[in-house]
């Protein structure tokens, strides 16, 4: 065997292999680690010689930090603006909790006494970790975004171009905000209290297509007030400078610039052995580093967490250390049921030039949401293990069903009449639940939990549900062969039944037949040869298909993902369209088991357990995800969208119902679907015409029905309770199957005529489903022959060959 391209190929991949740079090359990796240390202890020098008020560009005083020199040209005269909204919504905070604000945070220049933030204890989580999300509103200013010097930051940064990322143009939207605290440092002196804090914030616009910015903020929490100011930071704005010059306070801005010397202290000596980056102090912003960074907008954050409520009441401070103590470290104290975060929030960008906040009161009436909520870490981690224990239950239950339809079809009749595409769907659905909860819910649940999710989805997708799609795939190979043939020539289809085997056959002249031995040649006319049979599957073919099935599967399944992970990127209308097509077309999973009960005319092709018990549990993701609020996925609540998915899904088992008892094609028109039996047929007393054609549930005549034989001594008296026509319409025939009599309703002549009632055609129609005539009309009950022929397609008196049903 040549393997030489595989040789080369394997070489190939160890060359890129071996290539591959996780950075752009530099001229001195050294020397621009040296130089970037250098100008971390030339801008800490500055910092140190810094302080409040330092940086008012309303009196022409700047800093010599990126993005705070007046060469930049950023619209810092918004940023009064801002700090008077984040006071304001601090005072709305205050009094909405019944809480008496200070007279210096209405105004703090006319107050005698400066304002003090860290002297304002408030009854707030010390711990801010969590997730929140709520609607923001863009404020209306009265001039013109900023011109930004570009020449002069371009002499900086090559990369500078006159489009900048993270730039929102939307009016209005919604916060995606996440905090953690611990790990970083942190600072008491005196009263005051500080801490390291970090937040990713995802802000997404109702514009016309709908778009999703992403920032990684690092800042300091004020744990006793519940002030937060976080920063964007980045090679053209110093965000980690500028933050003691940005707090609402002098003595907030005193403590974090304490902490924030004593942080880059810490920062620098770790990263003297570590390579250089592009970014200054990345560590501490909790920035990753980049290869080819672009221009984006900078964004300042102001948060106030507003006073915690239980029962309509500010929270006592004892309470609440309570429950954050129980939260972190489980014990099992009785502790009252977390209340939510709250906080309002104020969004500055100062080179862009706009300002984002939260709604808040008096523009906005109460009724609307007005801050930003949401659960602690701790509460939201146990939010998420919930949900995923639900969903370990609900994969638990569809194996469980899948495994009882399995064994109820284990014969190959059984296995014909599912359709393999409602089986393949139903597994595609499984595959992108499980990857959702992989890249949605993996930072937030123990690896354990979601190990044992994986493994389930694992069974219900590549196992037990690739099992049985094998198996329905292998039974069903004649049928796509014989599809994909020209059709031979065959004889024009009969307009009545069969004839019984004991009839006598045309061209039979009525002599006695001749039996010849077996040491003597039949005559000529038997020297004919058979006529042509399809040729049938070897073992090899048949893996064959099964394999080229089994790839195709994967293939799009891997190509479904990818495309559906490409979407997280779109806009957020068009994603949002992309994601609810997508459900709809994974929730019509009962259409391809619909159709192929119509051209196969076949009933009962899935247990009606399999039926619901899929319907309510394939459902309920949907369900949850678009109809609670308070979601693990903070998706928005959409409850017309999951009214009408779970409609969609009721309206198919309701015909899948419908199809089980008024007939698989009742529906359908006559002549749309392909020519099938029924056996199902309408009898009628009349004698002497042609049975009607059965494709569609035409008559017969209840003497050409063939009866069991019986002994001749009661020869007279069986023909005589055979046909003694019964005052309700019903006749009586003996199943052979379980030896117990058959009532039929028998259509009159006056009937056949269109003389009876609607209600008499209604009753013979659901009637005639207790009975089956197979095609060489014998008669059983309909339950008796449908478990026969889950062993065999024969009849059970003759062994003639019937269709499946």
């Amino acid at each position: 065997m040549d393997n030489r391209g595989s040789f080369f190929f394997l070489l190939f991949a160890f060359y890129l292999l071996l290539s591959t740079q996780s950075r752009p090359p530099l001229i001195d990796q050294e020397r621009e680690h040296r130089r970037e240390v250098a100008r971390e202890q030339h801008a800490l020098h500055l910092l140190n010689g810094s302080h409040y008020g330092d940086f008012d560009p309303a009196t022409d005083k700047w800093l010599p930090f990126p993005g705070l020199r007046k060469n930049d040209s950023y619209a810092w005269d918004l940023l009064p603006y801002a700090q008077d909204r984040a006071r304001h919504q601090l005072h709305v905070a205050l009094s909405d909790a019944g809480l008496e604000p200070p007279k210096s945070l209405i105004d703090p220049q006319a107050a005698q006494e400066p304002l003090n933030l860290t002297q304002l204890p408030l009854p707030v989580y010390r711990n801010a970790t969590g997730k929140l999300r709520g609607d923001w509103v863009r404020r209306k200013l009265d001039r013109p975004p900023p011109t930004l010097n570009l020449s002069a930051i371009a002499r900086e940064h090559d990369y500078i171009t006159y489009e900048y990322g993270v730039n929102v143009t939307g009016d209005s939207g919604t916060f995606y905000l996440g905090l953690r605290e611990g790990g970083g440092e942190e600072l008491y002196r005196g009263e005051g209290h500080v801490r390291e804090i970090r937040g990713e914030l995802a802000i997404e616009s109702d514009n016309l297509l709908g778009n999703t910015h992403y920032l990684s903020l690092f800042g300091y929490h004020f744990p006793e007030s519940g002030s937060i100011i976080l920063s964007t930071t980045s090679e053209k704005f110093a965000g980690v400078f500028s933050l003691p010059h940005f707090a609402l306070s002098q003595d907030t801005s005193e403590l974090s610039h304490r902490l924030l010397i004593k942080s880059l202290l810490d920062a620098m000596s770790e990263r003297q052995t570590r390579p250089g980056t592009l970014f200054p102090w990345p560590a501490l912003a909790g920035l990753e580093m980049m290869d080819f960074p672009a221009p984006k907008c900078e964004h300042i954050v102001f948060l106030q967490q507003h006073p915690v409520a239980i029962q309509e009441y500010p929270a006592d401070m004892s309470v609440l250390d309570r429950i954050e103590q129980e939260l972190r470290f489980p014990v099992g104290a009785p502790i009252p049921s977390p209340p939510l975060m709250k906080m309002s929030a104020v969004v500055l960008s100062p080179d862009c030039g706009y300002i984002l906040e939260t709604k808040s009161t008096p523009e906005y009436p109460p009724t609307e949401a007005l801050s930003l909520s949401g659960p602690k870490q701790e509460e939201f981690r146990k939010y998420v293990a919930r949900f995923v224990f639900v969903v370990c239950g609900v994969f638990a239950a569809q194996i469980t069903l899948l495994l009882r339809q399995m064994k109820d079809a284990s014969t190959p009749s059984t296995r014909s009449r599912v359709s393999f595409y409602t089986v393949a769907m139903m597994a595609f659905g499984d595959a992108f639940v499980i990857v959702l909860l992989l890249l949605e819910l993996y930072s937030e649940i123990s690896f354990l939990i979601l190990a044992a999710t994986s493994f389930l989805a694992l069974l219900s997708v590549s196992y037990i549900g690739m099992k049985f799609m094998i198996e329905i795939w292998a039974v069903q190979a004649p049928e796509r062969r014989d599809q994909g043939r020209p059709p031979l020539a065959t004889t024009a289809r009969p307009t009545s039944l069969p004839l019984p085997v004991t009839a006598p056959r045309s061209g039979t002249n009525g002599a006695t037949p001749i039996i010849i031995t077996p040491d003597q040649d039949p005559p000529d006319d038997d020297l004919d040869p058979p006529p042509a049979q399809p040729p049938t599957q070897s073992p090899l073919d048949a893996r064959t298909d099964v394999g080229a099935m089994y790839a195709r599967f994967y293939f799009i399944l891997f190509a479904s993902l990818i495309l559906s992970l490409w979407a997280f990127i779109w806009p957020n209308r068009l994603g949002a369209l992309y994601a609810r097509a997508l459900g709809f077309l994974y929730l019509s999973f009962w259409i391809p088991q619909i159709y192929r009960n119509i051209v196969r005319n076949c009933r009962k092709a899935l247990r009606w357990d399999y039926v619901v018990g899929q319907s309510i549990l394939r459902l309920f993701p949907f369900v949850y995800l678009l109809s609670v609020p308070g979601n693990v996925l903070f998706i928005r609540p959409d409850t017309v969208t999951a009214l009408i998915m779970m409609g969609w899904v009721w309206i198919q088992v309701w015909v899948l119902a419908s199809q089980d008892i008024l007939g698989p094609r009742f529906f359908v028109p006559r002549g749309w679907a392909p020519p099938a039996y029924d056996y199902h047929p309408l009898l009628r007393d009349t004698t002497g015409s042609e049975d009607q054609d059965l494709e569609a549930g035409g008559m017969m005549s209840i003497s050409s029905l063939r009866a069991d034989g019986r002994d001749p001594a009661d020869e007279s008296k069986q023909q005589h309770d055979k046909h003694r026509a019964r005052p309700n319409k019903k006749a009586v025939f003996d199943c052979a199957i379980c030896m117990q009599d058959i009532e039929v309703p028998v259509l009159s002549t006056a009937s056949v005529s269109g003389s009876s009632s609607v209600a008499d055609g209604a009753s013979s129609i659901l009637s005639r489903r207790t009975y089956m005539v197979t095609p060489c009309r014998h008669i059983f009950h309909s339950t008796c022959l449908e478990s026969w022929m889950r062993l065999r397609l024969q009849c059970p008196i003759c062994r003639e060959s019937i269709p499946p049903v």
